[in-house]
């Protein structure tokens, strides 16, 4: 693990540019924390923030062969390192593969760039290839870890957060009029390889990008494919189970202390149970939650109940030994801001906070983390993959209503169509949906809202998993970002995901003799978010400050009075919650405190009149 940056031209000398190459690469010290790495040539400049686990002591490798240099910048972690060095063997390749930077430069040596066809893995690098004069990007197939670049005046300048390539000259934090319409139509969510500012674009998952002397191509090296499920309902739970446990145990091999996040709920208790029936000694289990939740929770239709009495029973279960970290409401407040400076952008506002301060807790005991993100993307674990309604909306269901943002937008932006916005992100990605032919139209629904959700939500909650957690220096796996599981289920019938009218029925039914049946058939309810009033007249009272003072940034893009008017009205107007129950009304004047402090440390150009 690690943070990776640099910059490229064929066309001029930038050796003399190492200090531009040095800020870069210190900007992303949370993320590596045991020292930087760097590469100079005459045209390339690469650096690393390192992070030494799993005795990967550099992200930063060299190889010469045959009369060539190649040099690897590598973010990440790969589960098939032994199959990989197997085909290394049989291909007769004979230097050193001990360490993963040392085998990505083996495939790329071998493959070129289809090398990143043999990865199993969560990762980002970049390979500089002499005698091609070329770089290579490449970002696995979920989107697990992160890969932004800019291609300006013949120069390609990437690195694994925004915030790097603002260090190089060429690149600017200007926010067009596309930008304002993503912080404000899909935000906390990004278009897919937009990085919101102006020219910032991200490597998409499941795509490199060559970049030559004057010119770079982006490409997909992988996508499901639509064909007709031909197993039956026994065989494919069978199968369901076998996958889904073998990528458990898969994600759990570590040298580093490891342990999970427990919310008592089917995926986190799923790779809980089997990692401690795995694991030789006692799992180290956690869980977050907000001071005095439990006397002011209600529940909803996505949060029909909450997970004590459920961390309890799993408790018991596995016998772990468990540590809920109980946050405070301004302990949630305190950390809005700072967490901004991780994901570079407004984010999921205090279900970002809450994350980053869980994993700074868990960081004290443990190295390497087993999360249940991805379940309910690839499962059907959402309210809308079953409700009609939802199956024929236009745009993103987890968005249902653009009303509440479109009135806060200052003046001079309201001109702008979101609603236009959005369904052009919502359709640019859903006609991209692979079939088999063979679907009746409500079975195309269900398998484009399958297909939105893993580019869009999927893709939000992976980013804010990375940021917050590496922003500790914490390795978090997630095992239901298994390849050969999301293929699998991507052509099994919504009959059979959706097995006996519950909601991720398949995975239930696998997951029988696994888990105690409470576990097993409780309702999905999700990451929890504190339901305490303090921290609604928390976010207000900061939020009345910062529109108070006129030199606050925000008021370049928000109608203070309409901001005012929602709190006064104890946000009676936010009828539609964003990302499920995530986002309700503290969390958008959350999310508006996120964005000044964004504005004012990025000094944000707003350039969108």
């Amino acid at each position: 693990m690690s943070g990776i940056c640099g910059f490229a031209s064929f066309t001029k000398e930038i050796i003399k540019q190492k200090d531009v190459l040095t800020k870069m690469t210190e900007t992303l010290h949370r993320r590596g924390r045991d020292g930087f790495s760097y590469f100079e040539s005459k045209n390339v400049l690469l650096g690393s923030a390192n992070l030494n686990l799993e005795g990967q002591k550099e992200a930063l490798f060299t190889q010469k062969v045959e009369g060539n240099t190649y040099t690897v910048v590598y973010n990440g972690r790969l589960y098939n390192p032994e199959e990989i060095r197997d085909l290394l063997n049989k291909r007769e390749y004979n230097y050193s593969v001990g360490t993963e930077t040392e085998i990505i430069i083996a495939l790329y040596i071998i493959f070129k760039e289809e090398c990143v066809k043999y990865l199993d893995g969560m990762f980002a690098f970049a390979i500089y290839d002499e005698k091609a004069k070329q770089v290579f990007l490449a970002r696995d197939r979920v989107g697990a870890k992160p890969l932004f670049y800019s291609v300006k005046q013949n120069t390609l300048i990437f690195g694994s957060e925004i915030k790097a390539l603002f260090c190089h000259e060429m690149v600017r934090p200007i926010l067009d009029e596309e930008g304002i319409c993503q912080i404000f139509g899909l935000g906390p969510a990004r278009r897919m390889g937009s990085g919101v500012f102006h020219d910032v674009k991200e490597v998409k998952p499941a795509s490199t990008l060559t970049f030559k002397t004057n010119h770079f191509v982006e490409s997909k090296y992988w996508e499901v494919e639509g064909k007709v499920h031909t197993d039956n309902l026994p065989e494919t739970i069978d199968k369901v189970r076998k996958l889904v446990t073998q990528s458990i145990k898969k994600h759990m091999k570590s040298n580093e202390p490891i342990g999970t996040l427990l919310s008592g709920g089917l995926d986190s208790s799923i790779i809980s149970s089997v990692v401690s029936d795995e694991k030789e000694s006692v799992l180290s289990t956690f869980s977050v939650d907000y001071e005095d939740n439990e006397k002011y929770f209600k529940p909803t239709d996505y949060q029909p109940n909450s997970d004590s009495y459920f961390i309890q029973l799993m408790q018991n279960h596995i016998r772990s030994n468990h540590r809920s970290v109980i946050l405070t409401q301004e302990e949630l407040l305190g950390s809005l801001e700072e967490v901004v400076l991780l994901t570079d952008l407004p984010g999921m506002a205090d279900i970002d906070s809450s994350l980053y301060l869980f994993a700074r807790e868990m960081k004290k005991e443990i190295r390497v983390a087993l999360s249940g993100e991805g379940a309910d993307e690839i499962f059907g674990g959402y309210p809308w993959f079953r409700k009609e309604e939802t199956l024929n909306l236009p745009f993103f269901p987890w968005t249902m209503s653009l009303e509440v943002r479109k009135n806060i937008l200052s003046e001079p932006y309201k001109r702008l169509d979101l609603d236009e916005y959005v369904r052009f992100c919502y359709n640019e990605i859903a006609s991209a949906t692979p079939y088999s032919g063979e679907e009746t139209e409500e079975e195309k629904k269900i398998k484009r809202m399958f297909y939105i959700n893993r580019y869009y939500f999927m893709q939000t909650l992976l980013t804010r998993k990375d940021r917050m957690t590496m922003g500790n220096a914490l390795e978090v796996r997630m095992p239901f970002g298994d390849t050969k599981l999301i293929e699998y289920l991507w052509n099994v019938p919504w009959e059979m995901k959706h097995l006996k009218g519950k909601e991720k029925g398949l995975l239930r039914e696998a997951s029988k003799g696994i888990l105690p049946e409470e576990v097993r058939l409780r309702k999905k309810s999700p990451y929890p978010k504190t339901h305490n009033p303090l921290y609604t007249s928390l976010v207000c009272e900061k939020m009345d400050r910062i529109l108070e003072k006129p030199s606050s940034p925000i008021h370049q893009l928000v109608d203070q009075n309409a901001v005012k008017q929602m709190m006064r009205n104890n946000f009676t107007a936010v009828t539609s919650p964003w990302f499920g129950q995530l986002m309700t009304g503290p969390q958008i004047i959350a999310y508006l405190i996120q964005m000044n402090h964004w504005l004012e440390e990025y000094n944000v150009i707003i350039d969108g009149r």
